[in-house]
């Protein structure tokens, strides 16, 4: 009996411990080889489409706009089908944004006119085999929003449907005939009923932009009354005219001053800094063509019993107004204490003064809402700092002081707090005011594809422009211009021209010409070359 129960022990020990050996060997080997399984898909199901909004400009019809309404997106592993277009093994991938930022700055519109009010959302990419497919913002649970040609599609999650329902899915989405796409141009021209001819119908689709760009140099002199030791450096202004027609670039010039198109005609924005050794002081001087006017010097008005520099940068040049960077620095013998500015403003180009500062105040622009975006974005950047930084700041932003500048392809607005006693002068602290510039100020600032196709197709892209008529996209770089046919929506596969730029050499001003204006725009460019 007792050699029995022994027997029956060790029976016990071995049938156990083999289990335990033989789980232990199958979860090491399933860690090892198994791949892992995508459990957390930030998108799954069938979504169908219930309303849209259109965005500043946008590319498609209004039959094309409803024709999506009641048809289907769905999401699985292995597959994305977003209407007609299919996605193969595609990969996702989910972000948090600030709300107002993203729209705003990809799409240059409210997120509260698309029917959105949170403050953050969540942002999935979906890409295979490192190209863009789409993005989807997440607004809840049962609701999705699209982005396609300028429009804004909502859906809603269909829970009768599976993911993995592929199939239905494509059956609901072709219950509707779709016509194939066309050529480029190809709709508009053999459209019968369209009463232009040919040529003119192509004459459309003609376009130009004079672009202003900035550079800068580096100097011999030092500045008077500075204590940094960089090297000085000198900015450098310059336009290009980039003239399309139809589907190629027919010419690049280069004109070695800034060259603004306006509702009077052209005008010619002159720079000029004077350097004394005593003193540096810049100018800039905005005339119309017709009227040229003399470059005076201004060493006669200046004081000569002290020492200073005044300088100015350009960060932007529209149709009726200027925005500015001034620092400077200095002291006179009559004063007791010296003075030091960092200024971002915005003057208007007919009464530019640089000595008087007369800079205009945001809501002459753009009215309460103005006000109201300036002191929402410095209470943003206010609470992200700590409370040492926050405490030589000013506490509310003054109404004059922001300007215009450039960022993934926008153009936009930022404010600037200025330093909140003496003992704080050196410190200034800027931030994105979360608003769209007005038509005042910015003319057309539409991008085709948006920001995000374009980052990712270009990894090194810092800006882009692109003309009404969505024909071409141009993509800077740091050095280099990369001009891209359109052509169904999407990049060439290789640029059509590129053009070097200066080193690190960026964008001040963006003006369109289309149609019969180009020629125009074209004449008045060559007939300034020298």
């Amino acid at each position: 009996m007792k050699q029995f129960k022994i027997l029956l022990f060790m029976c016990i020990f071995i049938f156990t411990f083999g289990f335990a050996g033989c789980s232990k060997s199958d979860m090491s080997y399933a860690a090892k080889i198994l791949p892992p399984e995508n459990h957390d898909m930030p998108l799954d199901g069938v979504w169908v489409t219930n309303k849209y909004y259109t965005g500043p400009s946008y590319a498609m019809n209004n039959n094309e706009i409803k024709d999506k309404i009641g048809k289907t997106v769905s999401f699985s592993e292995n597959q994305v089908t977003l209407y007609e277009d299919i996605c193969e093994s595609p990969k996702y991938k989910i972000k948090t944004v600030n709300t107002q930022n993203y729209f705003i700055g990809n799409y240059s519109i409210n997120p509260k006119t698309l029917d959105i009010d949170k403050t953050e959302v969540q942002v999935v990419t979906i890409t295979s085999n490192e190209n863009f497919f789409a993005s989807f913002v997440i607004l809840d649970k049962t609701k999705i929003m699209t982005y396609i040609d300028g429009v804004f599609f909502h859906l809603s999650k269909n829970t009768q449907l599976s993911s993995a329902d592929t199939n239905l899915n494509k059956l609901l989405n072709d219950d509707k005939e779709t016509a194939s796409k066309s050529e480029k141009h190809s709709k508009v021209i053999k459209d019968s009923t369209n009463p232009l001819s040919k040529s003119e119908i192509l004459q459309q689709f003609n376009s130009g932009i004079l672009l202003g760009l900035k550079s800068y140099k580096t100097v011999s002199y030092k500045l008077p009354y500075s204590s940094s030791n960089e090297p000085v450096k000198e900015p450098v202004y310059r336009t290009l005219w980039i003239n399309f027609s139809g589907d190629s670039v027919m010419s690049v010039n280069e004109l070695p001053f800034i060259l603004a198109p306006r509702q009077n005609g052209f005008w010619k924005i002159d720079t000029k800094r004077e350097v004394d050794e005593n003193w540096v002081k810049d100018y800039i001087f905005p005339y119309p063509l017709e009227k040229p006017i003399e470059l005076k010097s201004g060493a006669g008005t200046i004081k000569k019993d002290g020492q200073f520099h005044n300088l100015a940068d350009i960060t932007f040049i529209g149709n009726d107004y200027i925005s500015l960077e001034l620092n400077g620095s200095g002291r006179y013998k009559e004063s007791s204490q010296p003075y030091k500015y960092d200024l971002l403003q915005v003057q208007p180009l007919d009464t530019l003064n640089l000595d008087n500062f007369s800079a205009i105040s945001l809501d002459k622009i753009m009215g309460k809402q103005g006000l109201k975006a300036l002191k929402q974005g410095a209470a943003t950047y206010l609470n992200s700092l700590n409370y040492e930084d926050k405490q030589k700041l000013e506490t509310t932003p003054r109404p004059d002081s922001f300007g215009v500048v450039r960022k993934n392809g926008k153009w936009i607005l930022r404010g600037r707090l200025n330093y909140s006693s003496k003992t704080y002068k050196e410190s200034f602290g800027d931030f994105d005011i979360p608003i769209i510039a007005s038509k005042e100020l910015v003319t057309y600032d539409s991008l085709c594809p948006n920001w995000n196709v374009i980052k990712h197709r270009v990894p090194d892209a810092l800006d882009a422009y692109s003309p009404p008529n969505k024909n071409f996209v141009m993509i800077l770089t740091n050095s280099k211009i990369y001009i891209y046919d359109i052509v169904n929506d999407n990049l060439s596969p290789k640029p059509i021209k590129t053009i070097v730029l200066k080193d690190n050499e960026t964008v001040i001003m963006s003006h369109w010409a289309l149609g019969k204006y180009v020629k125009t725009w074209d004449d008045q460019v060559k007939s300034l070359i020298k």
